[in-house]
């Protein structure tokens, strides 16, 4: 180990995303990000309000377009001064484009600053957050350990009247 220095986790480095163009690999502008497609911004409202639960993080979402198709996409997570990103199909099925938000946001959420070590969504009566499925057009979250699902995305932190339920 020696002289190495920490630098943090990988949530918490700098996040340069990259893309081929032609063979090459070249650096895509975070600063190029834009509001997220409306479909991607319907499902992100399900996720969000399962993962942030009775105490909100700060999470801002946005999206970078990949010019050579239009359907194709990086949604950027951040998150405080943490940041990251995962591709999606913005043109996938609600219940798809739910579950790709919720693996993709949970994936590095319990690495970031604001959110360390914790589960989220939390899985009940165990101390690991509850994992996205998707299943004949709908998405749920289940528990990891035991396999039961939990309920369906955009129902687990459900408050009568904050959100219409998902499609």
């Amino acid at each position: 180990m020696g002289d190495e220095q920490n630098e943090g986790t990988w949530a918490r480095q700098a996040f340069v995303p990259r893309t081929e163009e032609g063979g090459v690999r070249k650096e895509v502008s975070v600063s190029a990000a834009e509001p997220l497609p409306d479909a991607v911004a319907r499902a992100a409202q399900y996720v969000l309000a399962d993962i942030q639960g009775g105490e909100p993080l700060p999470i801002v979402l946005s999206y970078v377009p990949r010019a050579e198709d239009g359907k194709l996409g990086m949604v950027v997570v951040r998150i405080g001064d943490d940041m990251y990103g995962f591709g999606v199909d913005r043109t996938a099925p609600s219940a798809e484009l739910m579950f790709i938000l919720a693996e993709g946001i949970q994936e590095h959420l319990s690495e970031t600053a604001l959110a360390w070590g914790a589960a989220r969504p939390v899985c009940a009566g165990h101390r690991h957050p509850a994992s996205p499925h998707v299943e004949g057009g709908t998405a749920y979250w289940a528990c990891p350990e035991e396999g039961r699902r939990l309920a369906e995305i955009g129902q687990l932190q459900r408050r009568s009247g904050d959100l219409p339920p998902p499609r």
